[in-house]
C-alpha cells in the first residue's frame, strides 16, 4: 500500500471527525437554546 494513500486517507479522517465533532458542539449549543 502507498505511504502517501495511507496519509491522505488519515488526513481524509481527521477532518470528518473534527467537522463531526464541531457539528454535535453546535448542536448541542442550540439545544441548549431551548
Amino acid at each position: 500500500m502507498d505511504l502517501c494513500l495511507i496519509l491522505e486517507k488519515n488526513e481524509f479522517l481527521e477532518k470528518m471527525i473534527y467537522v463531526m465533532l464541531l457539528f454535535k458542539s453546535k448542536l448541542f449549543l442550540f439545544l441548549l437554546y431551548f
